[in-house]
């Protein structure tokens, strides 16, 4: 089976709504020198993408279970949606169900999001390693042989290992090895995707507005383009993940063109339809500047964005970032592959 290696964090059907001919503006957050320009034009092809992103392993065997999963379960089934929503045309109930799960995807997706896991997972993983060890010290007899997995739980990095050494004849001691990297985010994506997943159930429930930007004005999008704000009648903060996105005051923001973002609130507070005027959009507008984390994409080179957000000129941190980058796989198969044969 051939494996799908480049694969999109931003979909290229997302992307090209703020392309011309393919391309889009691309203004980078860092880097390496000062004669980089400000804005470049970059394929779609090529950008929102990092090899073998969604790539995981069992038993030394490769596979992009995910990548497939969003495009055939998330991608295709919201392109009509949210086609709708971009030509004014009405939407049904189930249009916006394939919206929500398109929005929860995206929201789990992206390597900002992988690095909040990774930070959430070096307390989450001790706790959940504490359980297991309170629960195999129930257990009578451990299985050598035969054990098995769901299959979510089987792209958790986890190492159980029966010791030789024992304390005595009934007992024995039993190792636990975990990591907290791109096992457990795979392992978050396929959760928060379940049927029965509450993230999923709280994104189906909630109550969707599309706000039309200004006359004057075009949104960008970015590499990690759902927000999650703080919002009042005519005013948008963003907050960072960890504090949640449960709240009356919590909204998310997605934009889905240059001329439209999406806007959700447990409890509706907008109307279906709503035209920002300029000092809303503005907001919108740095909410989503502020939640990039390597690259803020737009129809147009708008000066207003470095504005907002500096680009930072570090060619040390440029380096370290992309060798990080380019032995991320490398790494996962070295750290993580040995605990997922387990």
């Amino acid at each position: 089976m051939t494996i799908s290696r480049n694969n999109h964090y931003i979909p290229q059907m997302y992307l090209s709504r703020w392309a011309i001919e393919g391309k889009v503006q691309v203004y980078r957050l860092l880097v390496s020198n000062e004669n980089v320009p400000l804005w470049r034009k970059q394929s779609i092809e090529h950008t929102g993408s990092q090899h073998n992103l969604y790539v995981s392993i069992l038993k030394d065997e490769e596979y992009d279970y995910i990548e497939h999963e969003f495009d055939t379960l998330i991608e295709s089934p919201a392109k009509v949606p949210l086609d709708k929503i971009c030509n004014s045309e009405k939407m049904t109930s189930d249009d916006w169900s394939k919206v929500s799960d398109y929005v929860c995807a995206q929201y789990v997706r992206t390597p900002a999001f992988y690095l909040w896991i990774k930070e959430l997972g070096t307390t989450m993983l001790q706790e959940i390693i504490n359980e297991v060890g309170l629960e195999i010290e129930k257990i009578k007899e451990i299985p050598k042989e035969n054990r098995t997995n769901s299959p979510n739980a089987q792209l958790l990095p986890i190492g159980v290992h029966i010791l030789d050494q024992k304390p005595d004849e009934d007992h024995s001691f039993v190792e636990i090895e975990t990591v907290s990297g791109k096992g457990l985010w795979l392992f978050s994506i396929r959760h928060a995707l379940d049927n029965n997943s509450e993230l999923r159930e709280y994104f189906q429930n909630l109550k969707w507005s599309v706000i039309t930007a200004p006359d004057n004005e075009k949104w960008p999008t970015c590499d990690n383009p759902v927000v999650i704000c703080d919002v009042t009648e005519k005013s948008v903060n963003r907050v960072p993940p960890a504090s949640g996105i449960v709240g009356k005051t919590k909204a998310i923001i997605i934009p889905i063109s240059p001329r439209i973002v999406l806007l959700a609130m447990s409890t509706r507070k907008f109307k279906w339809y709503l035209k920002a005027d300029s000092i809303f959009a503005h907001d919108i507008k740095k909410a989503i500047t502020n939640n990039a984390m390597m690259y803020i994409y737009s129809a147009c080179e708008d000066e207003s964005i470095s504005a907002i957000r500096p680009r930072i000129v570090d060619a040390k941190e440029f380096k370290r970032l992309k060798d990080d980058f380019d032995n991320w796989f490398d790494n996962y198969k070295e750290i993580e592959g040995p605990l997922l044969n387990n």
